[in-house]
């Protein structure tokens, strides 16, 4: 129905890629070395975009702007991307809670991150579909941040019908850097990184430990995170080429989500946990190769790479519901990770129309992949609810062909196929099943520039997120008589049109209205700890951007996104609000760093109150933060001073309702569970440049 509809409104050629007004179609050779670094500082989320994007809702951010950010933890480096949060609701070595775009994105469901070539989320994975776990990355060793909304690109494939996030770490960085911090709550971090070499042939490596206990009371997070990092860049003639080594990891203790009730009734602090014996312990190693080749009139691009993963979690989200036992669970989740990526792109002429064509393909195996559920009590297992062994494969191949119409109006139309291979054994009843599924995906856009520093967009594409394997073919590997099995590949559709304004180099203004609708639904089940596919919905909302730069020393930005997310039926009078996506989000903040080595920045960021059941009957308190950064820097030292939460607001990061029972109380009871802001605390770091 999707593609009918499609076909209908795409009459004329389309893409997904970009073709700016009045330049040659040359394409240009990527940038190495020194040029890199400048390119580092002039591109980002303020600069003019307008002739190159496909909607408003894309930009790139660089390691300039990153770096004036103070950042709690390594997953708010999503938040660079315009209306999407990221919180947390257990320990500080697990994956982010995002939300972004109306979604509760659970921990990364509709949204696609990679870096360097390789994914981030990791699809079937033991506790949630599509688990982006960012805690590997060193935020300095990042170049870039890409980012674009939607599912609207010709390269944006499972996960992505929020949109996506491409990564880069640098190739050579510009000096080297030893860092020392420590702060409240017994944080420490330590950073090295230096590059050697020169242009042609160059190594960059960094090395970071942190530490971490948290402000909880009756649990330390005890946070032991190592992350390494070493690239070997090599250019010669018109080929570059890179290999990376990626290192992580981290052991943690969790404080988890707790019921209002045992706050408001003093049993507890609103800081304290109900178990202090839930946390977690991962590894993730990996090895990535990038070439590219540089042609007259085209650029061809390879990326292969392999991924070592581990992950243990220990939760307890309901307590006491078996009384005898208590509710503590643990899941896992272990497999290897391997896969390539390539691209031709060719720049013609045809009867004096200037036309870009890309062509793609990718593919990706999980193997060694052993999932398991179990019932534990003070981390012993004491019950295995359930183990699986899986190899899940796909490979997807990709069109693009962008028209250059006029000097004003570009047009683009892309097309995917996706093809995914399940491969499952249940080790709980030795039961065995396969599947395989194919999924076309037609994408395509306008972008027509009104006049001097004005243009306009309008998008249109379908997307889609993979579902687990233990619910794709739940009938087959399960002893359940009532399991029913979920889509293998879950559809969306979204529109979008919007406007891009730069009158001047000093600011950049984008606004964009835009609807996603999706065949299903992932609903976290909090008393399960796991999410689960529900009814069809439909998601609408407007987006505003605001960056403006006075002068050389100061940056201002504004942000704000308001959408509203409903089930598209109700045949069993539910409600129709999809459970935790938020209204609105609100972020903002100013930037200075002036000739004198002074460094400034305050940011805030508003969650509006937002849904926590279908009917709207329960619903969660707004959430306010502000943050700020100051510093100096003279002659090779620097150094910093970040105030998170400087206002020490009583907010909540994220609030749940189920049910749960606590010691003492005769049944279940359906309440409001909350993980609170952090307090006010205070980290410095001391770096020296060399």
């Amino acid at each position: 129905m999707y593609q009918q509809r499609l076909l209908l409104i795409l009459s004329v050629p389309l893409s997904a890629s970009t073709l700016s007004y009045g330049q040659s179609s040359e394409i240009e050779p990527p940038p190495t070395g020194e040029e890199r670094l400048e390119t580092m500082e002039i591109k980002g989320s303020r600069t003019n975009r307008i002739g190159e994007s496909i909607t408003a809702g894309e930009g790139e951010v660089g390691q300039a702007e990153i770096s004036q950010r103070p950042l709690s933890r390594t997953g708010e480096i999503i938040e660079f991307v315009p209306g999407f949060i990221a919180t947390q609701h257990s320990g500080s070595g697990k994956a982010n809670q995002y939300f972004g775009r109306g979604f509760n994105l659970d921990h990364g469901t509709d949204f696609r991150m990679s870096i360097d070539g390789m994914p981030i989320n990791m699809r079937s994975h033991g506790h949630g579909q599509g688990y982006s776990d960012a805690n590997f990355i060193i935020p300095e060793v990042i170049e870039s941040l890409e980012y674009r909304k939607g599912p609207y690109y010709a390269d944006s494939g499972d996960f992505s019908s929020a949109g996506y996030a491409k990564l880069s770490t640098f190739d050579r960085l510009g000096h080297g850097e030893a860092l020392i911090g420590g702060g409240s709550y017994g944080y420490g971090r330590t950073l090295i990184m230096d590059s050697i070499g020169d242009h042609q042939r160059s190594f960059t490596y960094a090395f970071e430990a942190q530490q971490y206990d948290g402000p909880w009371q009756g649990i330390d997070e005890n946070v032991e995170k190592l992350n390494g990092f070493a690239k070997q860049n090599f250019s010669w003639g018109r080929d570059h080429l890179s290999i990376s080594l990626m290192a992580y990891d981290n052991r943690w203790n969790s404080a988890e989500q707790v019921p209002s009730r045992a706050v408001e009734a003093g049993l507890i602090n609103r800081l304290a946990v109900i178990d202090d014996k839930v946390g977690g312990e991962t590894k993730r190693n990996s090895l990535a190769m990038q070439w590219q080749r540089q042609l007259d009139q085209a650029r061809i691009s390879f990326n292969a790479y392999a991924i070592d993963y581990d992950l243990k979690l220990i939760n307890n989200f309901t307590y006491f519901i078996d009384e005898a036992n208590g509710d503590q669970f643990s899941q896992v989740d272990s497999r290897r990770v391997f896969g390539a990526n390539g691209e031709w792109q060719q720049n013609l002429q045809i009867a004096g129309v200037p036309i870009q064509q890309r062509f793609g393909i990718e593919g990706q195996v999980d193997t060694d992949l052993e999932t398991g559920l179990y019932r534990t009590q003070e981390q012993d297992i004491i019950e295995t609810q359930s183990e699986h062994e899986a190899q899940i494969s796909n490979l997807s191949l990709y069109s693009s062909t962008e028209l250059g119409l006029s000097t004003d109006l570009r047009s683009n139309i892309s097309y995917r196929v996706d093809s995914y291979d399940y491969q499952v054994r249940n080790l709980v009843n030795q039961k065995s099943a396969s599947d395989r599924v194919t999924m076309g995906s037609l994408k395509g856009s306008f972008a027509y520039r009104v006049g001097e520093g004005l243009e306009s967009y309008l998008a249109i594409g379908q997307g889609f997120h993979s579902n687990d394997f233990k619910g794709v073919l739940a009938t087959e590997i399960s002893d359940d008589p009532e399991a029913e099995d979920a889509d293998p590949i879950v559809r969306s559709l979204g529109y979008e049109t919007g406007l891009a304004w730069s009158p001047s180099s000093r600011i950049n203004l984008s606004v964009g209205i835009w609807q996603l609708e999706s065949d299903s639904e992932l609903i976290y089940v909090g008393d399960e700890g796991s999410t689960e596919a529900s009814r069809a919905s439909v998601r609408r909302g407007i987006e505003w951007t605001t960056y403006y730069r006075p002068n050389t020393n100061w940056t201002y930005d504004l942000e704000i996104a308001q959408s509203d997310a409903r089930y598209s039926s109700d045949p069993d009078n539910e409600g129709r609000e999809v459970e935790g996506h938020i209204p609105l989000v609100v972020s903002g903040g100013v930037y200075g760093n002036m000739s004198n080595g002074l460094l400034a920045g305050l940011r805030l960021r508003y969650l509006g109150e937002r849904p926590l059941t279908a009917d709207g009957s329960q619903r969660s308190s707004a959430t306010s933060l502000v943050n700020l950064r100051t510093g100096y820097q003279w002659g090779q030292f620097r150094i910093t001073l970040d105030v998170f939460n400087i206002f020490d607001s009583k907010d909540n990061d994220i609030e749940y309702y189920y049910a749960s029972r606590l010691p003492g109380e005769v049944e279940p009871q359906d309440d409001r569970h909350f993980h609170p802001v952090e307090p006010r605390s205070v980290r410095t770091h001391l770096s020296y440049m060399f």
